[in-house]
C-alpha cells in the first residue's frame, strides 16, 4: 500500500515545488505575504477552514539584509519581526488544531547558525536577533507541547539547507 502524503506549501516558487512534489501525493499550494497583517490573517483563516489536518509544519521563511548594526532602518527591523510574528501564529494555529483533534505532529523551524553564533565577517545583527528568537520559540514549543497529552515533536535545522529544498527558493 502506498503511503498517503498531503503537503501544503507556502513559498515563493510554490508552483514549481507543487509540480515536482505532486508525484509523491496530494500537494496544496498556499501563498501569502507573511509580512502583512492581511496576508497573515488570510493564511491563518485558510488553515483553519481548509487545512486543519496539517501534522507536519516546516517554517522556512526568512529574509537577510547583511548590513552593519548602525545602518539598519525601521523597515529592515519591521520585516524581520513581521516574519517572526507570522511564524509564531502559523505554528500556534497548526499546534492548536493538532491538540483539538487529539493528534500528534511535528514542527521544524529552519533557522540559522547566526542565531547562535555571531559571525564578524558578515554584519547580521538584526538577522541574528530574529533567528535567535526562532531558536528560543523552538525550544519552548518542544517543552510545552511535549508535556501535553498530544505531543508535538519540535526540531530545529540550522546552517545550510538541503540542496533539494534550496532549489525552490530564489
Amino acid at each position: 500500500m502506498a503511503a498517503r502524503l498531503s503537503l501544503v506549501i507556502v513559498l515563493k516558487k510554490a508552483e514549481e515545488a507543487r509540480k515536482e512534489l505532486s508525484a509523491l501525493g496530494q500537494v496544496t499550494v498556499l501563498t501569502a505575504n507573511l509580512t502583512s497583517e492581511k496576508g497573515l490573517a488570510s493564511l491563518l483563516n485558510t488553515i483553519d477552514e481548509q487545512h486543519t489536518d496539517i501534522d507536519l509544519l516546516v517554517n522556512a521563511a526568512g529574509v537577510f539584509f547583511p548590513k552593519p548594526f548602525l545602518e539598519h532602518q525601521d523597515a529592515d527591523y519591521d520585516q524581520y519581526m513581521a516574519l517572526n510574528k507570522a511564524l509564531f501564529f502559523i505554528t500556534q494555529k497548526v499546534a492548536a488544531n493538532l491538540v483539538a483533534k487529539g493528534r500528534a505532529g511535528a514542527i521544524v523551524n529552519v533557522g540559522s547558525m547566526w542565531g547562535k553564533q555571531a559571525i564578524a565577517a558578515t554584519p547580521s545583527s538584526a538577522y541574528s536577533m530574529a533567528k535567535a528568537g526562532l531558536h528560543a520559540l523552538t525550544q519552548h514549543l518542544g517543552m510545552e507541547l511535549a508535556a501535553s497529552q498530544y505531543p508535538c515533536k519540535c526540531g530545529f535545522s540550522s546552517g545550510s539547507c538541503n540542496a533539494n529544498l534550496r532549489r525552490f527558493y530564489p
